[in-house]
């Protein structure tokens, strides 16, 4: 959109009154652009925190339904004296 449209106030024109309005708040470009990266990152860093709370929940998941079987006391005596 070319920056005329942006920052040129609507009219309206009822007989001989024009009623000029502006749409919303008109804002430089570098505040634009500074919003718009601001933005792009928290959209970014919520990607990133879901995919860590994503895998870190399979995680806790896969630990909680295929737990690793621990060793007797006889298998740790026997790794103890075959390590040896």
């Amino acid at each position: 959109m070319p920056a005329s449209t942006v920052f040129q106030p609507a009219t309206d024109t009822f007989g001989q009154f024009n009623v000029s309005h502006a749409p919303r708040h008109a804002l430089s470009p570098e505040v634009e652009a500074h919003k718009a990266a601001r933005k792009h990152f928290l959209i970014g860093a919520g990607f990133v925190v879901g995919l860590i709370a994503f895998f870190g929940g399979l995680s806790v998941a896969d630990r909680a339904f295929f737990p690793e079987p621990q060793l007797t006391a006889q298998e740790q005596a026997y790794f103890a004296t075959a390590l040896d």
